[in-house]
């Protein structure tokens, strides 16, 4: 899949990027406004990255990314800033993430910025520390979430339950795409109350929650005819990630079906990539697992299991399990 932000595509353009968002040269020059002289290296970055040209009466955006900026400016921001963390970490941090993943974690910026504590609860404070990880994830599903619906067979009618479905985007995808189709998005309070605010969707519901506690599924039991994880559970330990997935099988009925949407396990080619989005895959690259893994929890569950894949920035498997 080409990128769909190809002026992230270098680490100078990605860090220019944040640069001007941060400072708001862009939502100036997305307003139309005459902006005041900048620091010339700043808009020698922006010019080689295909962000602005220069006209007469100044600094403007190209016609590419302007219309990018109207789509989706969160989106692009979101990005922007995550490649620049993670560029910082793997420059930084690279040996003990080879060598002392927990020393890494414990020092990276990036992981820093999952504070899944801080999402607990729906103060201000806690709906400021969770949104910027929260527009990270969003917009990873913007662009993915066309070419992963594809892989996911739901029937008429079903009711699906999206665990750790952030803001509800994938959930929506498949609603618009299947007739009939409802869904539960499963998160902590401040990703549900976010989602509440950027998503009204007929059929579309949040329920606050946390799904690594034992009891967390017991009200959905025998009301959800499918159980679907999309890039969550690679974030657990695999003990951890065996237990939602069994806790997920457990609630179902016969053909009842529990799907896997997940990056496959981090590799060569991976490694090799050009551009800088795969230094935001890189940070999480131990983690990232072979979909046998998930397909072994199923198969040990009694499940019947089969799987579709697709090339995006990594090999994204979909495995489902069908509950006999």
């Amino acid at each position: 899949m080409t990128t769909d932000f190809p002026w992230l595509e270098t680490l100078q353009g990605a860090a220019a990027v944040d640069v001007a968002a941060r400072c708001g040269l862009l939502s100036d020059l997305a307003d139309g406004q005459k902006c005041p002289a900048r620091p010339a290296l700043l808009e020698h970055l922006l010019i080689g990255a295909g962000v602005t040209v220069r006209e007469a009466h100044g600094l403007a955006f190209t016609a590419e990314f302007a219309a990018a900026w109207r789509a989706d400016s969160a989106a692009i921001m979101a990005r922007a800033s995550f490649i620049r963390r993670a560029a910082a970490d793997v420059a930084m941090g690279l040996d003990e993430m080879v060598f002392d993943l927990p020393a890494f974690m414990e020092r990276s910026a990036t992981f820093r910025l999952f504070r899944y504590d801080m999402a607990e609860g729906t103060t201000s404070e806690h709906l400021n520390a969770t949104r910027p990880w929260v527009d990270y994830v969003e917009a990873l599903s913007r662009s993915e979430s066309p070419h992963l619906v594809p892989l996911i067979n739901l029937r008429e009618g079903d009711r699906i339950l999206e665990i750790g479905g952030n803001t509800g985007l994938m959930s929506e995808a498949l609603i618009s795409t299947y007739k009939g189709v409802t869904s539960r998005v499963l998160d902590l309070p401040a990703v549900c109350a976010l989602g509440r605010e950027r998503r009204v969707v007929p059929g579309l519901e949040f329920c606050a929650g946390d799904a690594r506690k034992p009891d967390a599924l017991a009200p959905f039991d025998g009301l959800i005819d499918v159980v679907l994880f999309k890039s969550v559970l690679h974030d657990w330990p695999a003990d951890d990630a065996e237990n939602m997935l069994a806790r997920a099988m457990g609630i179902l009925s016969p053909g009842g079906r529990v799907i896997v949407c997940e990056r496959g396990a981090y590799g060569p080619e991976d490694a090799g990539a050009k551009d800088a989005n795969t230094l935001a895959n890189m940070v999480f690259s131990r983690f990232y697992r072979d979909p046998l893994f998930y397909e072994d929890i199923m198969k040990r569950n009694g499940f019947a299991v089969t799987r579709k894949s697709v090339q995006l920035d990594m090999m994204f498997h979909a495995t489902t399990g069908t509950c006999p």
